[in-house]
């Protein structure tokens, strides 16, 4: 990716990282309206997510990657896995999303 987008310098890796964190943002605002958030505080919430100063060692450091790489296929199993609990009709197994946006929060 890095080579593609800017050899092997340090803007490539930044440019790459700043691409990833906004996949982030955006597949928590989906995770967000899939949860049932309207689709304002959807935006709000991938906002908040893209805008905090707390990301910025994930999107500056090479090393912070890691993180959003993590990020991104967290997001994505959670939303591959959102249908299936809701096709469910018991509540039990619509409370196990629960500590996994917790986990969301935390991370």
């Amino acid at each position: 990716w890095n080579h593609a987008v800017g050899s092997f310098e340090g803007s490539g890796f930044h440019i790459v990282n700043v691409l990833l964190n906004l996949a982030c943002s955006m597949l928590l605002g989906l995770l967000g309206h899939a949860l049932g958030l309207s689709p304002d505080f959807a935006l709000i919430l991938a906002a908040l997510f893209l805008a905090h100063p707390i990301h910025t060692e994930s999107v500056l450091y090479i090393v912070g990657r890691a993180d959003l790489l993590c990020l991104l296929l967290l997001l994505v199993a959670t939303l591959l896995y959102t249908p299936c609990a809701k096709e469910l009709k018991s509540q039990s197994y619509g409370l196990l999303l629960l500590p996994l946006c917790v986990l969301l929060i935390v991370a």
